[in-house]
């Protein structure tokens, strides 16, 4: 599998955030991905988002999250400013 782009994670995050996705699919996606490039060379930003969004599931009690839309928002600004540099 080829290292998604910096722009397709960055949107998934982003959907995260605006509510678009839900928690549950973009785990899903990000540890799917996680696996498939788990011998590969990933950009230390890149790899940490998807890290972050296959935690985006867990539970801190049942039927409650344990991360917020806060913690989403903070992992898009880390991402951004990972990007950046």
């Amino acid at each position: 599998m080829k290292v998604p782009e910096g722009f397709v994670v960055e949107k998934k995050l982003a959907d995260l955030v605006a509510g678009e996705i839900e928690p549950d699919a973009a785990a899903d996606w990000a540890t799917q991905v996680m696996h498939e490039l788990e011998d590969e060379d990933v950009d230390d930003g890149i790899w940490e988002a998807f890290d972050h969004l296959s935690g985006a599931d867990l539970l801190a009690e049942p039927d409650v999250y344990l991360h917020s839309q806060d913690d989403y928002r903070s992992w898009l600004t880390e991402f951004r400013s990972s990007q950046a540099q």
